[in-house]
């Protein structure tokens, strides 16, 4: 694995959403410079002055995301694109496409620009559903909750973790259930 640069400048992906948000406020209230990339424009009025830039793009412009790795030291990957009916299979393409094949631009564009760190949001519903809390060691098989949302998330994690495995990212994968809160919309709402 390359020393990379220093941990400075942080892409964060999905910023705009209800868990960047959150993560957003965490780092400007940290002091930490950080690029915020979602579909969404965000403004210009997040943070101190120069500490947030706000871009608007999609995970699909590898372009974009080539361009912006360049000037960053760490990635927070939060984006993701959650259907809106998890047992409509129309939406698997979709899922696999932004939460599995963008995951992977975004991991092997990080891996060759010497980003230091990537943090990767995945889910809690890959796990088969036990009459227990799980543990990160239980078996993960996305076939019984969120099918297609969740192949797509297992899909990144695999391809995270193959960069990992090659020493070519310093990664960790982080799976989160039952995510809620102010601002959550309301069809979200357990």
């Amino acid at each position: 694995m390359s020393a990379g640069k220093g941990c400075g400048k942080i892409l964060l992906t999905g910023a705009a959403g209800f868990i960047g948000r959150r993560i957003l406020g965490m780092l400007v209230s940290m002091g930490k410079p950080v690029v915020a990339l979602d579909q969404r424009f965000m403004g210009a009025d997040v943070g101190e002055a120069g500490q947030v830039l706000s871009v608007e793009g999609s995970l699909e412009d590898e372009r974009l995301i080539v361009s912006l790795m360049r000037r960053v030291d760490a990635v927070c990957h939060v984006a993701g694109f959650i259907p809106p009916d998890y047992t409509n299979s129309a939406f698997a393409e979709k899922c696999v496409r932004v939460n599995g094949l963008c995951t992977l631009s975004l991991a092997k564009a990080a891996a060759e620009a010497g980003v230091n760190r990537f943090v990767y949001l995945s889910t809690g519903a890959l796990y088969v559903n036990p009459d227990r809390s799980v543990v990160e060691e239980d078996a993960v098989y996305p076939a019984d909750e969120a099918t297609f949302y969740s192949a797509g998330k297992l899909l990144g994690e695999i391809y995270v973790e193959h960069f990992r495995r090659q020493g070519l990212l310093q990664s960790l994968t982080l799976r989160l259930g039952s995510v809620y809160g102010p601002g959550m919309p309301l069809r979200s709402a357990i």
